[in-house]
């Protein structure tokens, strides 16, 4: 295998080897809303021609769970379409959350 050579997981194609492992940034605030210090963060991934982003922890329930994603009503969902949006336009890079539940 080599570093730089796409990689099939599942359905998905990813187009080279590196990865950006899932790590909390503590970036959403209270509020737990993708905000543009997040985009940004990711968004400087995919144009650097990463192969994988895992998004950090992002709650799927409704608990007080700190400054961490959220993913848990419908009105967080415009936020994470937006940065899904935002690392495609930005390279080629794949984007996958990492989903928990306190």
């Amino acid at each position: 295998m080599k570093l730089l050579q796409p990689v099939r997981i599942g359905t998905m194609t990813v187009p080279n080897r590196i990865l950006v492992p899932a790590m909390v940034t503590w970036l959403s605030g209270e509020d737990g809303f993708v905000n543009q210090g997040i985009i940004d963060r990711y968004v400087r991934y995919s144009a650097g021609h990463v192969g994988l982003i895992v998004v950090e922890a992002t709650a799927v329930h409704e608990s007080k769970s700190g400054p961490l994603l959220r993913l848990s009503r419908d009105d967080f969902v415009a936020g994470h379409r937006d940065l899904v949006k935002q690392v495609k336009d930005a390279g080629p890079s794949k984007i996958v959350p990492q989903i928990i539940h306190f």
